[in-house]
């Protein structure tokens, strides 16, 4: 039962079957209570007690116990408390004294005031065979308190009452939850991000609860789009700062400059205009591809084919610079899911990264294998590596590695776009230096993962991680994704 209409219309119709069952019983009980105590009802006990009485001195007679009295056929009457045998002086046999009642000595109702049956006295005369004329008196008994109860009145009060706190449960247990939500949403407004609507609906499982659940997922989502904002934000000003400063410098320059200076002022506005203008790109892809993250198409692919052009491209950049591009694989079909455009980046921004800090006539080397339900995708140059404290920072933005000499350093975005990339693609993404020959770079320990968790690759069963000590000598980083 955890759907919360269904809560709803079986609250509603269990409400609808209770007043039907409350209002039959009612109406029967009224029914019967008027029986009990209607005029008849008392006049049918009286003579029936009559005829008791009529047969107990015929009983008598016949087995010659003359000695007995109507005061003891009386006292074998169950219910006696409620009849009083009246000799002919107006005393009863039993010595009990007589009630009040308002035809017995008490001031009478008026005229057009009718009694209640159970207010007023029934008698009837015996004329005994052997004793005197005796009057026999019913005196109803009193109905209990609660017979007074079934009043109409009362009975609509009591389910108004019992009616508005059903009404009152019901709404808070639907609207508390949604109050928390309120609240929530006004502190997100004020840039509060810290919410816990889960926790007041306690181990409800309805809609509600879901939607409290979804409530705080999103919030999180929030906090962690906002802090990365932040953060991109921070990052792109101290990156903008030293461009413009020294854009600012080569522009007070110039008021001064000779026309031989004005030409290579001139070369270097070029050069850091352009640098600018990449830097600039390279943030507007990553924060485009962060913004659409979410709407990322997938559709199965084979690795070879999609990456084939972007080796090729890579190849010929290579060969410009007298290097080479090296790319091996397994035989077969290397099928994927992957969004192929953006998969395509983030491989082509590993290569051009590894082309960059290879030296001249140097290799990069770019493998694929299937590490069982896993494509494993390696790119490896020769340049000088990168320190181990190292290894988890150069997938931030921004980040510079500080040995790299400054001609080989990049804007810090491509590595960190492809991460985000393959982190869409449920994969893994981690880097390490250079390793030893025949080394299963799965049995080294894992650099870098999620954001949001330590991602560790998985050890190849059966191997242990090498001991050996690796030297510092090319980087090697390795792409996990689902086969």
């Amino acid at each position: 039962m955890s759907s919360l209409f269904f809560r709803i219309w079986l609250a509603n119709w269990l409400v609808f079957l209770a007043v039907i069952a409350l209002s039959v019983w009612t109406i029967d009980s009224l029914h019967n209570w008027k029986n009990r105590y209607s005029s008849q009802h008392f006049h049918t006990l009286l003579q029936d007690a009559k005829t008791a009485l009529l047969n107990a001195e015929i009983a008598a007679e016949k087995k010659g116990e003359h000695s007995e009295t109507p005061a003891t056929w009386l006292n074998t009457f169950a219910d006696k408390e409620r009849f009083l045998l009246l000799d002919d002086r107006g005393k009863d046999v039993l010595q009990r004294p007589l009630p009040k009642l308002p035809n017995r000595g008490m001031p009478g109702p008026p005229p057009d005031v009718e009694i209640p049956p159970f207010r007023r006295q029934f008698s009837t005369s015996i004329a005994f065979k052997h004793h005197a004329t005796h009057t026999l008196m019913f005196i109803p008994a009193q109905p209990r308190a609660f017979i007074f109860f079934f009043s109409p009145l009362v009975l609509v009060f009591f389910a108004f009452v019992g009616s508005g706190f059903a009404a009152m449960g019901l709404a808070r247990y639907i609207s508390n939850p949604i109050k928390q939500l309120l609240l929530a949403s006004k502190k997100i407004s004020r840039g509060e991000f810290k919410s816990n609507v889960a926790a007041s609906v306690g181990n409800r499982k309805d809609e509600i609860a879901d939607l409290a659940r979804r409530f705080d997922e999103m919030t999180q989502a929030l906090e962690t789009a906002k802090n990365q904002q932040d953060s991109l934000l921070r990052d792109v000003s101290h990156e903008l700062r030293s461009p413009l400063t020294r854009l600012t410098l080569i522009f007070d320059l110039l008021n001064d400059a000779s026309e031989e200076e004005r030409l290579r002022l001139h070369c270097r506005l070029k050069k850091e205009l352009h640098a600018l203008e990449i830097l600039i790109d390279e943030v507007m892809s990553l924060a485009h591809f962060k913004a659409e993250v979410d709407s990322l198409k997938f559709e199965y692919c084979d690795l070879i084919t999609t990456l084939s052009p972007v080796i090729e491209d890579a190849r010929f950049e290579a060969d410009a610079l007298n290097k080479a591009v090296i790319f091996n694989h397994q035989n077969g079909e290397h099928p994927a899911r992957i969004s192929n455009i953006h998969f395509c980046r983030a491989i082509e921004n590993i290569l051009r990264n590894a082309i960059r800090h290879t030296p001249e006539h140097g290799k990069v080397k770019l493998t694929l294998s299937r590490q069982n339900d896993t494509w494993l995708i390696g790119i490896s140059d020769e340049g000088p590596g990168v320190n181990e404290d190292e290894l988890k920072d150069i997938f931030r933005p921004f980040y510079r590695s500080r040995d790299v000499e400054q001609e080989h350093k990049g804007k810090g975005i491509g590595l960190a776009l492809a991460q985000s990339i393959v982190h869409a693609h449920h994969g893994n993404i981690f880097a390490t230096n250079g390793l030893p020959a025949n080394a299963n770079p799965l049995d080294t320990h894992s650099t870098t993962g999620h954001e949001d968790q330590q991602c560790s690759p998985l050890k190849t069963p059966g191997k242990t991680p090498i001991e050996t000590p690796i030297k510092k000598s090319g980087l090697h980083i390795y792409i996990q994704i689902p086969a």
